[in-house]
């Protein structure tokens, strides 16, 4: 039942990671698209 519950941590955070890299990546693309369109 430990080993359970670790395991479904473990895979809760490693969502949480990839969820901020892909925000970060999108976030990076819209102040690059922003800054060529020259505003």
């Amino acid at each position: 039942m430990g080993i359970h519950k670790m395991l479904a941590t473990r895979r809760r955070s490693a969502i949480m990671a990839s969820e901020k890299l892909a925000l970060r990546a999108v976030r990076l693309a819209v102040l690059d698209a922003w800054e060529q369109s020259g505003n």
